[in-house]
């Protein structure tokens, strides 16, 4: 599929949501594979729609709950994805077009699942990028 032009003077993306899904990438499932990981970065964009994926080949969402759950001895709750909803919470307040948020499972091998995370957010054509 052909995915127009992404013009970066036209777009905003606030770097609030997308730097917490690299570092998630990293700290939870790259890290504790202590091999080779990989970190795949894909925007996609439709008429009004761009689609950021963040996708790793590391232990998986499972996995790194059992290890972080294994370390403190404890169940420890993750706060990442609760504080990205309310981010988006704000931005989807203010905009028509909404943010969209999820994280799935990407199998790769039996040992590591990895994670894909996917950050829908609006695009404009307008000269300040923001959707209203």
């Amino acid at each position: 599929m052909l995915t127009p032009k992404i013009d970066i003077n036209q777009c905003f993306l606030p770097t609030m949501l997308l730097q917490p899904l690299v570092e998630n990438a990293i700290i939870h499932g790259i890290i504790p594979m202590k091999q080779n990981g990989h970190i795949l970065l894909d925007i996609e964009r439709t008429k009004n729609l761009l689609t950021i994926k963040v996708e790793d080949n590391g232990i998986g969402r499972k996995k790194s709950i059992l290890l972080k759950n294994e370390s403190k001895g404890t169940s420890h709750k993750l706060f990442a994805n609760q504080i990205m909803k309310e981010r988006i919470d704000i931005f989807n307040y203010l905009q028509e077009i909404k943010t969209n948020f999820y994280m799935e499972d990407v199998s790769s091998s039996k040992e590591n699942t990895g994670t894909r995370s996917v950050l829908e957010v609006p695009y404009s054509e307008s000269k300040s990028g923001i959707i209203k």
